[in-house]
């Protein structure tokens, strides 16, 4: 499985049965969006811990692109960045994304921006078409 699987909103699956595994819980078999519903709202430790360990995941991943590409910044768009918005600083995404050895300070300078807007591609267009035809 590949890490653009892992750090994608059904990633969590995979995370939260793997986590069950480990601590030899059984599981019923359950979908992203269930998973990630009881995960933000608090009611299963487990799918907590599967969230935490996305968002983790997610900043080592986010931080190595940037620094492998020169990113300027980075942008977290999508349903997923909508969901995860208010469990993504306290999760230790930060920590995570600028943990990259001597680059450190190279990358607590680089922005991270989460896009919140539940249609941002629609709202782009949107403003595009203004701007070409407005």
């Amino acid at each position: 499985m590949s890490i653009e699987r892992i750090v994608s909103g059904p990633g969590i699956v995979d995370i939260y049965e793997t986590l069950a595994a480990l601590e030899g819980r059984p599981v019923a078999s359950l979908d992203d969006r269930t998973i990630w519903t009881m995960a933000m709202s608090g009611e299963d430790s487990l799918a907590a811990a599967a969230a935490d360990r996305f968002c983790l995941s997610l900043g080592s991943v986010a931080g190595d692109l940037a620094l492998a590409q020169g990113a300027g910044g980075v942008v977290i768009a999508g349903g997923l960045g909508l969901r995860i918005r208010d469990s993504l600083v306290r999760s230790g995404f930060p920590e995570r994304f600028v943990a990259k050895g001597r680059f450190e300070n190279l990358m607590a300078a680089l922005p991270v921006k989460l896009i919140t807007h539940p249609q941002p591609g629609l709202f782009g267009a949107a403003a595009a078409f203004a701007r070409q035809f407005g």
